[in-house]
Order: C-alpha cells, then structure tokens, then sequence
C-alpha cells in the first residue's frame, strides 16, 4: 500500500487535527464512498462530501509488483484505474 504520489502523500502527512495522524484511504476505503445512484456530478452524498469533485484521486494502494503505478478512484464515473505514481492528481486524507 504505498502507492500514490510524493505531493499527495507528504500534503496528508502534513495536515494535521488535535494530533491525528492524516493518509492517504486504500482504494477500498475510497470506493466505498461512491454513491452509485448520483447520476449527475461528483458520485458521492454531496451534503457528507461537498468539496469532492468529479475527477480522479489518488488512493493509497499500488500496482502489484510495481511501485511506479498506484490506484486513483474518478468520482465522475465511480471506477478505479492504474496511473503512474509521478501523474498529478487530486487527493483526499483520512485518519
């Protein structure tokens, strides 16, 4: 699970609440906020993430046997694809 790009994963390290530790989600944790019945927009509940956009983000999760390709997640369609880990790309944090 060390996929994703240095920009995004040194942006959720950094970020910091009360002392809680900021990551980047797996692509599991990520996919599991897709709203599947959003047919306009950004395919997640709006009221719960209103910042997400359509586009892709990076998740967490790497390429088997490659650490140049990681998982990103499209909020536009609700689908996960291969991009190489140095592609700019929008990220969201967890803790």
């Amino acid at each position: 699970m060390d996929g994703c790009s240095c920009a995004s994963r040194a942006g959720c390290a950094a970020t910091s609440t009360g002392g809680a530790a900021w990551r980047l989600p797996t692509v599991v944790e990520l996919q599991s906020i897709v709203n599947y019945s959003v047919t306009s927009g950004p395919m997640v509940d709006a009221t719960v993430f209103p910042a997400i956009a359509a586009g892709p983000y990076w998740t967490a999760t790497s390429a088997a046997g490659t650490a140049a390709q990681a998982w990103s997640l499209s909020f536009a369609n609700g689908l996960n694809s291969l991009a190489a880990t140095s592609s700019p790309m929008s990220f969201v944090c967890v803790h």
